[in-house]
């Protein structure tokens, strides 16, 4: 004889029912959903589930890991996408943990990412090679700034990425358009250590983007639009500094040539960019004159200011730019490789 349901049955029924469309509206209202894989402190993992903390009325995402031998299970908290997509990578990161990687002529594996404060990182890398059968083996505690440091101290054996021909990074500068500056951060408003990380940022991409490493886009363009210069960075070339400082002095050291060091050096006193204030004032002036387009010649162009802040109605001029310093004249070129 089927037994007849009761209040209760009815009511966890209906609970449930609400918990499943609940739970699926949380993962049509979300950039990730479950089974998707994401990317987290450079660990891959597979998304198990997405759910409401009732308690701290947060989002919860819960991962389960996904190389062997990683026992974590996170908890990502998080309020919306754009909070989640701060704490979490969709696309994986150039190096992450477990990643087989050539350094310093050794094959490595990469063990594990910290986080020292003060925008330093460490990345941990085991030798492969085994001494005294297995009872020894080496590793290496590597200090870094960016991220795309790291292509700089690793090839990626795990990760490998196939090398693009002459023509290729040609065709990709070529449908790269002119850089717009849309608004500006005052180098003065900075800190040191932020223009200081800035300018070791930009350089990094400009070797990237001109190696093929790097496709320019207007993401790189970005980067490499936040170069200052070495106005007031005397710091970073006085051999007596240390912490950041040395670390920057060698990072410049191995990505500059010497001509271009002792450019950079000499240039603390004097490369300062024109601001956008002063740039706009300028252009208002000619714009009052009656100057609508034209042949226009920027003889000390740093890199770029005054073609990035051209005015729309000026945009038919034909622009030319003169800059002795080989780094700021590269950066400038590919942030406005429609100039001459």
């Amino acid at each position: 004889e089927p037994l007849q349901a009761t209040l209760f049955d009815y009511l966890k029924e209906k609970e449930e029912v609400e918990l499943n469309e609940k739970e699926d509206s949380l993962s049509d209202e979300f950039v990730v959903k479950e089974g998707d894989t994401v990317y987290f402190n450079h660990e891959e993992y597979k998304v198990r589930e997405i759910s409401k903390n009732q308690i701290t009325g947060r989002n919860d995402l819960w991962l389960e890991p996904a190389r062997q031998g990683n026992h974590q299970i996170p908890i990502v908290a998080f309020i919306d996408n754009e909070d989640l997509l701060r704490q979490i990578n969709l696309e994986r990161p150039e190096f992450i943990i477990g990643d087989e990687v050539k350094y310093k002529g050794k094959d490595c594996t990469i063990t594990r990412f910290d986080d020292m404060g003060n925008n330093l990182k460490t990345v941990t890398v085991k030798d492969n090679t085994e001494y005294l059968g297995g009872m020894i083996t080496g590793t290496d505690v590597i200090p870094y700034y960016k991220e795309s440091e790291l292509g700089k101290i690793f090839e990626n054996l795990t990760n490998a990425k196939p090398e693009k021909t002459f023509e290729e990074i040609e065709i990709k500068k070529n449908e790269a358009h002119n850089f717009k500056i849309t608004e500006e951060t005052l180098p003065q408003k900075l800190s040191p250590s932020e223009r200081l990380n800035n300018n070791l940022e930009a350089i990094s991409m400009l070797n990237r983007v001109e190696s093929g490493e790097r496709e320019l886009d207007i993401t790189a363009q970005e980067v490499l639009a936040k170069y200052v210069g070495w106005g007031g960075l005397s710091e970073v070339f006085d051999e007596s500094r240390e912490g950041q400082w040395k670390e920057a002095r060698a990072f410049l050291k191995d990505n500059l040539s010497q001509a271009e060091y002792e450019v950079a050096r000499e240039s603390t006193l004097t490369s300062f960019y024109t601001p956008k204030t002063v740039i706009d004032g300028i252009y208002k002036t000619l714009s009052g004159m009656g100057f609508k387009q034209g042949n226009i010649l920027e003889p000390s162009m740093g890199v770029g200011n005054f073609i990035g802040n051209l005015p729309d109605e000026m945009s038919k001029s034909k622009f030319y730019g003169v800059e002795l310093d080989s780094v700021s004249g590269r950066i400038g070129k590919l942030l406005y490789p429609e100039s001459d």
